[in-house]
């Protein structure tokens, strides 16, 4: 498609607020976008020093770098403000704007300065039934159309832009197919009435909310949250990019694997949505999933602004201490590091006494090649076996635990998570989305991975008959949720209290989907229903 075919907007974050950090944030866009101008660009809040963004934009405007200027979430009194001490008037007020937050004092006030009303959000994620409103329903029952069609078209007829967000094919379409009706006045009064006047986010101007949010401290960059790694004191991301993804194919781990560069592409997109925390292993292809990781976060990012796990167990010697100081210096310089932020035992090793594996571990940390520990895939007993260990001699104990955990499996629940939770250690589970399984209404896809990953088949293919009928509601908390299935699939395991799930793709946009769920709190029934039609499974994991 020709460039001059699409309208591109984009924001200015906050970190980059000011003159010169967006300047350059508007050159960092172009570059991006592979693009020498941009159709619209906006403030996304206005926080910081939003004066000096703004005179950096009508600069590129002038320049000819952006077609168009405006701000997002800015309050009357801020834009009023704005309006009357700027050269250009913003062309875009974008805020969130639903049948349950109409803005109408604000829409009045754009409309005084000739800025148009835009609205992010508008269907608020489903949130407060919106989708199951019988106000909305009935009057979309008169005209043939769904509750979020009618949605649209009020906010359509009310002069405000619409930007309905989706991942579905069709449900984009059905959005588009707002423009062959239209409502009376007497359905949109009917639909004024549902104004609540209130945010089903944040309201940027009360105190209260913008002191404990995200938006204003350093857990949150841009869509992602971050949280403490059980009693450590490392800083992780809410999700985490699974590295089996990366490596030599011809390692003949997994033939799925990606090269170099597009393993960089991945591993830059997600730094791009702010997930620092990466893990792979020593075995992973061989060694080059090691190798790849090392590779794009020296060429993308500092090496302090990152938490690098890896693991150790399926090579030569298990957990022996002579194996454990050998791997640890494999992986370092595959890495390309001299310490490791965690280092997490892959298995339970029965041939090798726990005491020499914890001491062993325990070095490492005083050595300083390791910031922390983390264990993977065993049985609740064997686990709790080893952290006895170390609090008995006063060596390091473990702070993760990345186990086999999702809708479609949950034997640990009955043992390995309880003691996890007792003893105050993250969960970080991998197989968050059964291999796929939890993601599409279909059980299998035409994917090289779903047809060469014989492993993914052996966990889940022989209770596939039972399984589906959960895969089926959370097709279904998807819809009622305005969401995708793998966003209901991970905001179930953070309802459980999962740290950070793993997530192992091979497509960019599979993060970006991911992400969403951070949005997303299920309720308490809805989490109840995608659970009780799971039925008990053959341990898969633990050896």
């Amino acid at each position: 498609m020709a460039r001059d075919q699409l309208f591109l907007t984009t924001k200015v974050w906050i970190s980059n607020g000011g003159y010169e950090k967006a300047k350059a944030s508007i050159e960092e866009s172009l570059r991006k976008l592979k693009s020498d101008y941009i159709d619209l660009m906006l403030i996304h809040q206005p926080f910081n020093d939003y004066y000096g963004t703004y005179r950096a934009m009508e600069e590129a405007y002038r320049e000819g770098k952006l077609r168009a200027i405006g701000v997002s979430n800015f309050y009357p009194d801020r834009l009023v403000d704005l309006c009357q001490f700027v050269e250009i008037t913003p062309a875009v007020n974008q805020v969130g704007t639903h049948p349950f937050l109409q803005q109408g004092a604000a829409h009045e006030i754009m409309k005084k300065y000739g800025v148009q009303h835009e609205s992010w959000g508008p269907f608020a994620e489903g949130k407060k039934g919106m989708f199951s409103n019988p106000v909305i329903q009935e009057i979309g029952g008169k005209y043939g159309k769904s509750a979020a069609q009618t949605i649209l078209r009020f906010l359509i007829q009310s002069d405000v832009v619409v930007i309905p967000k989706s991942t579905h094919q069709a449900r984009m379409a059905e959005n588009f197919d707002v423009f062959d009706f239209s409502l009376s006045e007497a359905d949109m009064e009917a639909i004024r009435g549902l104004d609540e006047g209130t945010s089903a986010f944040l309201s940027h101007q009360d105190p209260a909310q913008l002191n404990s949010s995200p938006l204003c401290t350093e857990e949150r960059n841009g869509r992602m949250d971050y949280v403490q790694l059980g009693g450590s004191d490392i800083r992780a991301s809410r999700l985490c990019v699974g590295c089996m993804s990366f490596g030599d194919p011809a390692s003949k781990m997994h033939a799925w694997t990606l090269d170099p560069q597009k393993s960089e592409e991945i591993i830059r997109h997600a730094l791009e949505l702010g997930i620092n925390f990466f893990d792979t292993a020593n075995t992973y292809s061989a060694g080059t999933s090691e190798e790849y990781l090392g590779r794009a976060i020296k060429n993308n990012v500092s090496r302090d602004k990152v938490v690098l796990a890896s693991k150790v167990y399926f090579n030569e010697g298990h957990l022996s201490r002579t194996a454990i100081l050998r791997e640890i210096n494999g992986t370092l310089r595959r890495l390309g590091t001299d310490y490791l932020d965690l280092y997490i035992i892959h298995r339970f090793d029965s041939d090798t006494p726990v005491e020499e594996t914890m001491e062993a571990l325990h070095s490492l940390v005083k050595a300083g090649k390791v910031r922390a520990l983390g264990a993977s895939a065993m049985y609740g007993y064997q686990f709790c076996q080893l952290q006895m260990c170390a609090k008995d001699h006063g060596w390091t104990p473990f702070v993760s635990m990345q186990n086999h955990y999702n809708l479609l499996y949950r034997e640990d629940e009955r043992e390995l998570i309880p003691i996890c939770d007792q003893m105050h250690v993250a969960r970080t589970p991998y197989s968050p989305l059964a291999a796929g399984r939890l993601a599409r209404p279909e059980w299998s896809a035409d994917t090289l991975r779903s047809r060469t990953d014989k492993v993914a088949a052996s966990k889940y293919d022989s209770t596939q008959e039972s399984d589906r009928r959960i895969v089926k509601r959370v097709q279904e908390l998807a819809e009622k949720y305005a969401a995708t299935m793998t966003q209901i699939a991970l905001a179930w395991q953070f309802a459980k209290g999962v740290t950070s799930p793993i997530i192992g793709a091979t497509k960019v946009e599979y993060f970006d989907d991911a992400a969403g769920a951070l949005n997303i709190t299920l309720a308490a029934e809805d989490v109840s229903y995608l659970e009780e039609l799971y039925v008990p499974h053959r341990v898969v994991g633990a050896l």
